[in-house]
């Protein structure tokens, strides 16, 4: 930036644990004579959120618009909430035929005993 060509990129910072997105914007201004790098920083968290559940929703559809096993989407489908919530336990039981007793659970973090 201070040879005079503008820079652009993302910046992923830690805050409390999560990661925190940035846009940074470097270039460089003259100051009362003197040549200085500004640099401008943007809160990019919102959009970045967005693409991760626009990404994971595309991976879903393609998933079930394949010819993919059922039980291997309902896994796709609770990594998927977890990865947009890390703090949940995600899991799906699947019901028996005469809807009477859980015939099979489904997530990798799901507790067996229920």
């Amino acid at each position: 930036a201070f040879a005079g060509i503008p820079q652009r990129f993302e910046w992923v910072m830690n805050r409390n644990g999560e990661p925190f997105y940035n846009e940074v914007s470097l270039s460089r201004v003259e100051l009362n004579g003197e040549m200085l790098v500004f640099c401008m920083e943007r809160d990019i968290n919102s959009r970045k959120s967005t693409e991760r559940l626009l990404e994971g929703q595309n991976r879903l559809l393609q998933l079930i618009g394949g010819n993919e096993d059922p039980i291997y989407i309902l896994n796709a489908v609770c990594d998927f909430v977890q990865e947009m919530r890390p703090q949940w336990i995600t899991g799906i039981q699947l019901l028996s035929d005469d809807q009477r007793t859980f015939v099979q659970g489904v997530g990798k973090r799901f507790p067996d005993v229920l």
